[in-house]
């Protein structure tokens, strides 16, 4: 069997041969695909199933990712006739000029974001092979760029240029007791590749500014954040007294955990992910939840939660009987089960996926799949090799 690939954000073919695609099974959900002219009767010999875009460029194609900056330096040694893949972002420096970009016969193909001075916004237009992306004007001080996790606070913005643009790969927060004052002068706009966490009552700010590839998650006023994946137990719930909390991560609640305890912790809470919880204790937190859709589990005794795992069926045998299991990522089973295998345990809660070797051990597996969650038992064959997914750019 040959190598999966699943969820490529660029398949690049511009170098690919015979050779090099010959161990290549299937690929599944590529973002861009890139080829050129010359090795084009490769692209039908893929098994590629769900391309968002197709791009033709020449051979000898210069190729960039993340951040491709063209200032008045760099056009001083181009070569004339150069061709640039850009995926990413292409920022044109305040010291260019008109003249030296017309001189250049250099040609851009962008999968991303090209920031531009307003005097050169048609100039660099011109320079585009074609763009998968958005050509946007900044002024002053060219975008700045932040990669990870930024948190948005009034120091931060205090070190900032008025005007500024700010371009973010990854995950922004802005502070509850950021200035708005001071966002509102430093900041011009707001380019982010990822997802925003801010407070209601900063929305209409922030949403004139923001352009977001990703998701934007809105925090109610007074809330605490709970940023990752939260496990109460009798002890470190005595934290919380009467709090408001947002969270959009999961959040597990030990056996040990009394009504009474539940109750004088929260006074609301804000979820966007699910809840899981002993029998007993689910109304307490109805009366606590202010989304009404949000996912409420119940286990008798105990639970498991399994993320990226590989079982055999003398896992499920060493389970505690009414054990609840909940799959967060993809659980691997390697073997047959049987009903006896598993009728000790209470229920399986499937936020992610499993997969199995045989048709009957996925027939066993729904008879104790709580159907709230979407999803999915595969079968996959022992020798079968698992896809490599979730790559930014694959070379071939």
């Amino acid at each position: 069997m040959g190598q999966k690939y699943s969820n490529v954000g660029v398949l690049n073919l511009i170098q690919a041969t015979e050779e090099s695609i010959q161990d290549i099974e299937k690929i599944n959900n590529v973002g861009l695909l890139v080829y050129s002219q010359k090795n084009a009767y490769l692209v039908p010999k893929l098994n590629i199933k769900n391309i968002g875009q197709t791009i033709m460029v020449e051979k000898n194609v210069k190729m960039a990712n993340g951040v491709f900056k063209v200032d008045s330096a760099y056009l001083k040694i181009v070569d004339d006739h150069e061709m640039v893949f850009i995926n990413g972002v292409i920022i044109v420096n305040v010291d260019v000029t008109l003249e030296e970009l017309q001189q250049k016969n250099i040609t851009f193909i962008v999968n991303g974001v090209i920031y531009s001075p307003p005097h050169l916004k048609g100039a660099i237009q011109s320079k585009l092979l074609t763009t998968n992306g958005t050509l946007v004007s900044y002024k002053g001080a060219e975008p700045k760029l932040e990669n990870g996790n930024l948190h948005l606070t009034t120091g931060y913005l205090a070190g900032l240029d008025e005007g500024t643009t700010l371009l973010v790969n990854g995950k922004v927060t802005i502070d509850e007791h950021v200035d708005l004052t001071l966002l509102k002068e430093k900041i011009e706009r707001l380019d982010i590749n990822g997802t925003i966490h801010y407070y209601d009552f900063q929305q209409s700010l922030i949403s004139g500014k923001l352009s977001i590839n990703g998701k934007q998650f809105i925090i109610p006023k007074g809330y605490q954040v709970l940023s990752t994946q939260t496990h109460l137990n009798k002890h470190n719930i005595k934290r919380y007294k009467q709090h408001l909390i947002y969270t959009s991560k999961p959040i597990f609640i030990d056996s040990t955990v009394t009504r009474e305890g539940l109750n004088e912790a929260f006074s609301a809470i804000h979820s966007l992910s699910y809840i899981l919880c002993p029998e007993g204790t689910e109304d307490i937190l109805f009366e606590k939840l202010t989304n009404l859709e949000n996912e409420v589990f119940v286990y008798a005794k105990n639970y498991i939660a399994v993320k990226e795992e590989t079982w055999f069926s003398s896992n499920f045998k060493q389970l505690d009987p009414q054990t609840t299991v909940i799959i967060q990522g993809q659980l691997t089973i390697n073997d047959m089960l049987t009903n006896e295998d598993i009728d000790h345990i209470s229920e399986i809660i499937l936020a992610g996926d499993i997969l199995v070797v045989d048709e009957s051990t996925k027939g066993v597996l729904k008879k104790k799949i709580n159907q709230s969650f979407k999803g999915e038992i595969n079968v996959v064959q022992k020798h079968d090799e698992q896809p490599v997914t979730n790559i930014g750019e694959l070379v071939l």
